[in-house]
């Protein structure tokens, strides 16, 4: 069974924090999703349940994110917007090959070298400042 409030990377390593725990806790539910689909494509079995579920959260995820920046008017929204926008379409491509042509390893291999860096890039610059705004606008609003 997969950790959905573990905080950690698909190698184990503890994933990037940032200031809201609301936000957190999506990238948690994201992170066991692939280690979740990870774990079945290196075992070589049929994968396209999980990889279609983490097609389906990280949709939820982005979406979520894109909400909470309009809500605190975070100026910076557009530009985070558009890098959810580049890997959401490299992953929807990548889950498509995947489910077409079953090559498990490709995906495997795509993930742990181009989405695992990407997110903690994108969760130590983007998401690092987007939680610190929009908790900022949550203090000064009480």
């Amino acid at each position: 069974m997969v950790d959905e409030h573990a905080l950690l990377l698909p190698d184990g390593s503890p994933a990037p924090e940032v200031a809201l725990e609301e936000m957190n806790q999506v990238h948690a539910e994201e992170l066991a999703r692939v280690r979740q689909l990870l774990q079945v494509l290196e075992d070589n079995r049929p994968a396209q349940e999980q990889a279609r579920a983490w097609l389906e959260h990280t949709r939820f995820h982005f979406d979520n994110e894109k909400g909470l920046m309009a809500e605190a008017g975070f100026p910076p929204l557009p530009i985070h917007v558009a890098e959810h926008d580049q890997i959401w379409l490299q992953m929807e491509q990548q889950v498509g090959d995947y489910c077409q042509h079953q090559q498990g390893s490709k995906l495997a291999g795509w993930i742990r070298q181009v989405w695992v860096p990407w997110f903690v890039q994108h969760v130590n610059s983007m998401d690092r400042v987007t939680a610190q705004f929009v908790q900022q606008q949550r203090v000064q609003r009480k």
